[in-house]
């Protein structure tokens, strides 16, 4: 019981059926929605570019300003270092001042010529006693050449104002910095 053979052969038609494809308002809503998702991704793409470049714009404004910052900070140790090397200078200055017309010769109660000092002949001082081979201190013998060279090159003529004198910014600074 097999197929009987005897019967026609035909094929059946194609129909197109409606429904087999999707309608013109879908395709279309299908489209413009493809074509959102591609701007949305050009302007997330643009605003995260435009992003980058500013932090990469504030990075570089604050890595100068860093630098600007650094170079004022060294200028004003520099000049930090130098008012105080001027302003020991002057207290040395005085303190040598001071020592120089009090200097007396032993014994005779008179004020010492610093031309007849050993120091002004280029003779350096000897040392007695338990001092052996330590240095002298600095206001006696040889200071006064030492100083009246730092009174001339660090003396009041530098930067002073005749008249009372104003606290001046490095000072201040210098204030608070102790």
């Amino acid at each position: 019981m097999g197929e009987p053979s005897n019967l026609p052969k035909f094929d059946l038609p194609k129909f197109d059926l409606p429904g087999d494809k999707p309608h013109w308002a879908v395709r279309a809503a299908l489209l413009t929605g493809g074509l959102l998702l591609l701007s949305i991704t050009g302007l997330v793409g643009g605003m995260v570019h435009q992003h980058n470049l500013q932090v990469q714009t504030q990075t570089t404004r604050l890595e100068a300003l860093a630098r600007v910052k650094a170079e004022a900070d060294a200028r004003l140790a520099a000049i930090a270092a130098t008012a105080k090397a001027q302003k020991e200078a002057e207290l040395v200055a005085k303190l040598a001042a001071q020592a120089l017309p009090a200097t007396t010769v032993p014994g005779t109660g008179e004020a010492e010529d610093p031309s007849s000092s050993p120091s002004a002949s280029g003779q350096t001082p000897r040392s007695t006693g338990a001092n052996h081979g330590r240095r002298a201190h600095p206001s006696a013998h040889g200071s006064a050449k030492m100083t009246s060279k730092m009174v001339t090159n660090f003396g009041a003529g530098v930067g002073a104002k005749a008249g009372p004198k104003k606290p001046d910014a490095i000072d201040e600074l210098l204030r608070k910095m102790k």
